[in-house]
């Protein structure tokens, strides 16, 4: 509305004072951009006053609640995903998959992405909090976000795909005022444990209390760009996780990938069992795939459940042969779909 009055009153004063077209034009530009800049920052201010009074602690409540159910709900498709990021995470380490064709063919996505600094906790504290862990990584850890750098720089840079968020955290506003009202709420777990024990740490606790910064951003693949120094500083999880919303995989090394192939490895069958169990299973994998006559890693698809029990029962006793025969099998029915989607891109 201000911006059709703007240029009814531009258009009135070059009529009344017979300004020239150009002079006319330059104004009009002027104008409209000024007044599109106020109407945007009235916007952003809006959304951030009405996101603060719409985040109430029920509405908090019942974002948990759902954030529950979610994850309750979604298992299979969630061990879908972690299983892709798994496998396309073996072939980027081994050469197979070049890193810069995920950020190149990403689907029309948008991230969030966040950053945030806080003075950690002494240790005595932070194991009243869930999981030893301070409330923004709690927080953030349970909305699903990944971290982007590996080790120390882990801790402070996260990204999630928009999508993945509950439906009302979708805009930055909300999501802001959601996490800063459950840190509030985590800081008041410990304040509740220690002011009536301790009156002078409360105090200290108190004034330390707000000690968190952090920065929400919303980007769509068209804006994000990603460079590196050295690869290996990405987290493990980081580019696994962006490469699940790709629309397919370019620039596969198909040498590589069918000499993957052709090895036939159980490894990416046998991750979920325990290490020394693994180990036992890989040991014998030669005669393994001699008994099932297995010649291609595609092959194993037409391994049954009782012939993968004939194998671990030769390893183990029940139950565990039957636990471990179940696995494998499992893991091969939601592994080589993938494995299969890749390699006709090769």
């Amino acid at each position: 509305m201000l911006l059709i009055f703007v240029t009814a009153i531009v258009a009135i004063a070059t009529a009344f004072f017979g300004l020239p077209a150009y002079i006319t034009s330059i104004i009009t530009i002027f104008s409209l951009a000024f007044v599109a800049i106020k109407e945007l920052v009235g916007e952003v201010i809006a959304d951030e006053e009405k996101a603060e009074k719409e985040m109430t602690d029920e509405k908090i409540t019942h974002i948990d609640e759902e954030l529950l159910k979610r994850t309750e709900g979604l298992e299979k498709e969630k061990k879908m995903l972690e299983d892709k990021q798994k496998i396309i995470a073996d072939f980027i380490k081994n050469g197979i998959i070049k890193e810069d064709s995920i950020i190149k063919n990403l689907n029309q996505e948008s991230f969030v992405i966040l950053y945030h600094y806080n003075i950690a906790l002494p240790k005595k504290y932070l194991g009243l909090l869930p999981n030893e862990k301070s409330a923004i990584k709690n927080i953030i850890d349970k909305l699903g976000f990944v971290s982007v750098g590996r080790k120390y720089g882990s801790y402070f840079f996260h990204i999630i795909n928009t999508s993945s968020l509950p439906k009302e955290l979708r805009q930055p506003a909300y999501l802001e005022a959601y996490i800063r009202k459950k840190v509030i709420r985590s800081w008041k777990i410990i304040e509740d444990q220690i002011k009536d024990t301790d009156r002078e740490e409360f105090k200290k606790i108190k004034e330390r209390r707000l000690n968190l910064v952090y920065l929400l951003g919303k980007v769509f693949c068209s804006e994000l760009v990603i460079g590196y120094l050295n690869y290996p500083l990405f987290s493990e999880d980081f580019l696994p996780y962006l490469a699940s919303f790709t629309k397919k995989i370019k620039d596969v090394d198909k040498q590589k990938l069918h000499a993957l192939i052709s090895q036939a490895s159980l490894h990416y069958f046998v991750e979920s069992i325990t290490p020394k169990d693994r180990d036992k299973i890989l040991a014998k994998e030669d005669e393994i795939k001699k008994k099932l006559g297995v010649k291609s890693l595609f092959d194993y698809q037409g391994v049954s459940k009782e012939q993968w029990l004939s194998v671990t029962s030769g390893l183990f006793e029940s139950p565990k042969s039957q636990e471990y025969a179940e696995l494998i099998y499992s893991s091969i029915n939601r592994s080589l779909p993938i494995i299969k989607e890749i390699a006709q891109v090769a």
